[in-house]
């Protein structure tokens, strides 16, 4: 083998490598969501789903990713225009002001076909009471970390 063969072969074998550690990371961590994070979502898709949320519009979504984003990082309930919303966009290819008006759609949609009983334990007020989008987030938040 020539030294031109084996610089090109040592190439290869980087270029593998490299590949082999991007599928790694790709099998580990989808979209930047961890395997962990997966089930918390699946926890929060199931009681966003019995809150009323319609699972059809996109705010169901972006509602969902915005509880995982804020259990991982409670410091985005602070700025939630300018990070919460921003971050959101990103994941899902949208502007943020879609994001801000999806969650506030379905939160409004989900008033009338809501478990009563759970919408009281988590918001601690009747599911008529229309909350902004941050308290809803921040009361689910705080009820998920304690349940």
């Amino acid at each position: 083998m020539t030294k031109g063969e084996k610089m090109e072969l040592e190439e290869v074998k980087r270029g593998l490598e490299n590949g082999l550690q991007l599928v790694n990371r790709l099998l580990e961590n989808r979209e930047g969501i961890e395997i962990k994070d997966i089930e918390t979502r699946k926890i929060i898709s199931d009681y966003i789903l019995r809150l009323g949320i319609p699972i059809n519009l996109r705010g169901y979504s972006y509602l969902v990713t915005a509880i995982s984003m804020v259990i991982k990082d409670e410091s985005l309930l602070k700025s939630i225009t300018k990070r919460l919303y921003i971050d959101i966009a990103k994941v899902h290819k949208v502007t943020a002001s879609g994001v801000e008006r999806g969650i506030r759609t379905v939160i409004g949609k989900s008033i009338n076909q809501s478990d009563v009983e759970l919408y009281k334990e988590i918001f601690r007020c009747s599911p008529t009471e229309r909350l902004s989008n941050g308290k809803y987030i921040a009361a689910f938040v705080n009820w998920f970390n304690l349940n």
